[in-house]
């Protein structure tokens, strides 16, 4: 090879070689440092998708300077070199006597040149020959990487410098809340239990909901210290709540050792005192929020975990009735899952707290359904059918409570139906014949068909019957015709669920059939319309001429009988209930063969045939029996799993109908009409009845006045008289009015 190696070259090129390690490893440190500052203030700005690639890009070439370097020279030392160190080097190695070369000086010179400027320039020594060869061409690839990364590290390090200058202009010395800094609190709260994180998600909870233009006068006037958080974006206060929800509901639970399905409020163990504070405040932040208008899912969600923490409010003196005023404004939002949860959460409060609260909710659903009953339409019919059944469900919990509440509620059904009767206004009628009146009445209707059975509900069936009946009759003019075949399906419904009880709808359907309308069958029209009564109770006049509102009488009214006979279609007595339907029929087709439709006629003739087939059907069975009609329940079992001719029959025709219903509610989806003609009605009478009353007071006055010589013979008459406007006054308070939800 050449010249041969001396000891002293040999010990010179070893301390050269642990130089160029430790420069080496320096820089190594430094590129680390760097690239965690990066990865840390890219984490704080949520871009993680977007670093991904660049920092792959990265860890591959820092690998591969890595594999090239050798593994002695890299695990001497890891500490980083001065030039005051090398230059000591330098001069303990001529006091031994080692020989350098003029090549050899100027590389030691660069190798501290290097060290000085900190430039992250690699630097290969030139003593052997062989490691020259090698490395030579690796040397320009890796400068032009290094000059590469100086450049992306240049670009990043000036970001960062000018989004921190944006948020000290924007949020001054508040931190900005992060993606990092809610999941380090979230995982403190979950491996250590700790309340001191979830005061701090609190916090930033309130800092979120607060307006962006709060004036300082406001802020000196309520005296409240600046909340040291900030959240930027709508997506980070989402992340927030969430977290907030979540971990609140399950700390509770932890600290006050309360199992969650339990019908009990939880005890106040010794981890109540530190999750109490944290439950007030959020609970404060909470109803700001439903001020606001949110997003469908994340309100979805934090009404789904809301649910564990109903049994610690409960302990709060004030906050279950705030908490259920938010719950009754949320079952009428146009979402069904936002309606579902919230429901929840009143079911589980009436549950879990005190009887007198279960009075409440009751109260509540009934005065929302009230509330949200004005119109009726394809948009809204979900909603108001939706709390019919929370009534329903609700009065599972305590029977005798609901009780109370339908007597009342049906009473004052009872007492507008009577002031309707006795109004002298033409008018009068408006009073029921509106959808109020129709979705109360029809709400507890469902109630006695669900619990029929309990003996307090089975006592309100009469009452509702009676109610139904005089509200139909009120009116016999054709224009009311829709309302009065709703109220008719109510009581057979009524009578299929309460034990088959027998409830005499028939005569009113008669006297439907006797109308003009019915009976003379007028020409077809040239654009036939189909009639949408299922969001109607009163008929247009053009809708009263054609030849669709006639057939469609007809329809509805041979379908009411046959409701009506197949309820009672296995009864003992069905022959004989079943004659005066059949005869009605058969003289009403005769009499009126000229004016009614060939299709019609054939119509009801199919119906009195099916009739006969089970009156047939029945009088066989009969036949066969044993038992005396005093063994009552014998003849209740009569009949009871066999399937008749009639049942058959009406379950075809239903099917029918409900396939027709389905296609007519399906093609009125499409227009967003609403249908409040009799809601003006109604109002229109209230007036007129309000007038006359006053016209009546003036006349009193005045003939008071002409008899005020003759004082003291008409004493005692005035006397009458008062006590007599007293009563009257007192029956006034009792009627049906707007109920007052802000007294509630």
């Amino acid at each position: 090879m050449g010249k041969k190696q001396t000891k002293s070259d040999k010990k010179y090129k070893s301390n050269k070689s642990l130089v160029k390690a430790k420069i080496r490893t320096q820089k190594i440190g430094q590129q680390k440092y760097i690239r965690e500052t990066i990865r840390n203030e890219k984490l704080k700005r949520d871009d993680l998708s977007d670093s991904e690639q660049e920092e792959q890009q990265l860890d591959q070439h820092y690998l591969k300077i890595s594999k090239k370097k050798d593994k002695k020279e890299s695990t001497k030392n890891d500490n980083g070199i001065t030039k005051h160190e090398v230059e000591e080097f330098l001069e303990k190695l001529k006091q031994e006597g080692g020989k350098t070369t003029k090549e050899e000086e100027e590389e030691i010179q660069q190798l501290i040149a290097s060290v000085s400027d900190d430039s992250d320039e690699e630097v290969f020594h030139g003593g052997d020959k062989e490691e020259d060869d090698e490395m030579t061409d690796d040397v320009t690839d890796q400068q032009e990487v290094d000059e590469e990364d100086e450049q992306y590290f240049e670009r990043i390090a000036g970001e960062i410098q000018e989004e921190d200058e944006k948020d000290t202009k924007e949020f001054g010395n508040r931190i900005k809340v992060t993606k990092a800094l809610i999941a380090r609190w979230v995982k403190k709260i979950k491996t250590s239990n700790a309340v001191q994180p979830l005061f701090h998600l609190i916090l930033c909870f309130r800092s979120g909901l607060k307006k962006e233009g709060e004036n300082q006068e406001s802020k000196k006037k309520e005296k409240e210290p600046e909340i040291p958080y900030v959240v930027p974006d709508v997506a980070t206060f989402a992340r927030v709540t969430m977290a907030c929800v979540k971990c609140l509901g399950d700390l509770a639970t932890i600290l006050t050792k309360y199992e969650q399905g339990s019908n009990k409020l939880p005890a106040k163990h010794s981890g109540w005192k530190q999750i109490k504070l944290a439950l007030s405040t959020f609970i404060n932040a909470f109803h700001q929020m439903m001020e606001k208008t949110l997003d469908e899912k994340l309100l979805i969600y934090v009404l789904h975990y809301f649910v564990r923490l109903v049994p610690f409010y409960g302990l709060f003196e004030a906050q279950p009735k705030k908490i259920l005023r938010l719950m009754l404004n949320l079952l009428g939002h146009s979402n069904e899952d936002v309606r579902v949860r919230a429901f929840i959460i009143i079911n589980s409060m009436a549950v879990i707290y005190p009887y007198p609260f279960l009075e409440l909710c009751i109260k509540g659903i009934y005065y929302t359904l009230l509330r949200n009953s004005k119109g009726y339409n394809p948009s809204t019919f979900h909603q108001i059918e939706f709390l019919k059944n929370c009534l329903v469900e609700l009065s599972t919990i305590n029977f005798t409570s609901t009780y109370h509440h339908a007597f009342t509620y049906i009473r004052e059904l009872a007492i507008t139906v009577r002031r309707a009767m006795d109004s002298t206004v033409q008018n009068g009628y408006a009073l029921c014949y509106n959808w109020k009146f129709f979705h109360c009445l029809d709400a507890w209707s469902k109630v006695i068909c669900a619990y029929y059975k309990q003996e307090n509900i089975s006592a309100l069936l009469y009452p509702v019957t009676q109610i139904a009946m005089a509200a139909i009759g009120l009116t016999n003019s054709a224009k009311h015709y829709p309302f009065k075949v709703k109220i008719l399906t109510m009581l057979n419904q009524l009578s299929r669920d309460c034990d088959k009880s027998f409830i005499p709808i028939s005569q009113t359907v008669f006297e439907i059939l006797q109308l003009k309308q019915a009976i003379n069958t007028p020409k077809q029209n040239q654009k036939p319309q189909p009639l949408y009564f299922e969001f109607k109770l009163k008929a247009v006049p053009e809708e009263l001429k054609s030849r669709e509102f006639h057939q469609r009488i007809i329809d509805d009214c041979c379908f009411l009988l046959l409701d009506h006979l197949a309820n009672h279609s296995k009864s003992v007595a069905f022959p004989e209930l079943s004659y005066p339907i059949t005869n009605f029929l058969k003289k009403y087709v005769k009499s009126h063969t000229e004016t009614l439709h060939f299709g019609i006629s054939k119509q009801i003739t199919n119906l009195v045939k099916h009739v006969n087939d089970n009156i047939i059907f029945v009088n066989e069975s009969k036949s066969k029996i044993n038992f005396t009609p005093l063994e009552f329940d014998k003849v209740i079992e009569f009949l009871k799993d066999t399937e008749t001719p009639l049942d058959k029959y009406y379950a075809n025709e239903k099917k029918k109908q409900d396939r027709e219903v389905l296609e007519r509610v399906a093609a009125k989806l499409d227009e967003k009409v609403t249908f409040e003609e009799e809601e003006d009605e109604e109002e229109s009478a209230l007036k007129e009845m309000e007038e006359t009353k006053l016209k009546r007071k003036r006349g009193d006055e005045s003939t008071e006045s002409t008899s005020a010589p003759s004082s003291k013979r008409t004493e005692p008459s005035k006397k009458k008289t008062k006590s007599s406007s007293n009563a009257s006054s007192s029956n006034k308070k009792d009627t049906l009015k707007e109920l007052d939800l802000e007294n509630f």
